[in-house]
C-alpha cells in the first residue's frame, strides 16, 4: 500500500510545502469505529496508524523552519515540554483528589487547575527531576 496519490514517504516527509494537516485529515478520515468490529480491535488499528504518521509529522517539524517551528522551538515552549513528565505524574493525584472531594468544577477551575498543574510540573523538573538526572549521568560517567 503506497502513499496517498503514488508518492512515496520520503517525498511525504519531506516535501517542504506539504499541508500536513490535510495530509493527516486525508488519511484519518476513513478510520472511524463501528458496531461491525471489536472495539479493541478498532482502538488498536487507529493507534497504530496514526503514530507513524505522528512521528512523520514530528520528524518534519524538526526540520522545518517555518513558524510553527520557530514557536516549538521556543525556550518557553521547551521548559514545558521538559516538564511534562513530571506533570505526567503529578496530574493523576490532583484530579483523583478533585473527583473525590465533590467540589464544584466549572471552566475557571479547570483553567487554574491547568495553569496551577503546569507551574508545579515546571517547579518539580528544576528543583528534582533535573538535578537528579544530572547527579545520575555524573554517577555514571565516573565509572
Amino acid at each position: 500500500m503506497g502513499a496517498p496519490g503514488g508518492a512515496s514517504l520520503e517525498t511525504l516527509v519531506l516535501h517542504p510545502g506539504l499541508d500536513w494537516t490535510a495530509l493527516l485529515g486525508r488519511l484519518l478520515s476513513p478510520l472511524k469505529i463501528d458496531g461491525t468490529t471489536s472495539q479493541s480491535w478498532n482502538v488498536a488499528f487507529y493507534y497504530f496508524t496514526t503514530i507513524p504518521l505522528f512521528g512523520g509529522l514530528i520528524y518534519r517539524v524538526a526540520r522545518d523552519t517555518s513558524v510553527i517551528s520557530r514557536v516549538l522551538s521556543s525556550p518557553l515552549l521547551q521548559l514545558l515540554g521538559n516538564a511534562s513528565f513530571a506533570l505526567y505524574w503529578m496530574h493523576w493525584l490532583v484530579l483523583e483528589f478533585v473527583i473525590e472531594s465533590h467540589m464544584p468544577f466549572g471552566l475557571w477551575h479547570m483553567m487554574a487547575l491547568m495553569l496551577g498543574l503546569s507551574g508545579a510540573s515546571v517547579v518539580m523538573h528544576l528543583w528534582f527531576e533535573k538535578p537528579v538526572r544530572q547527579w545520575v549521568l555524573g554517577y555514571f560517567k565516573t565509572r
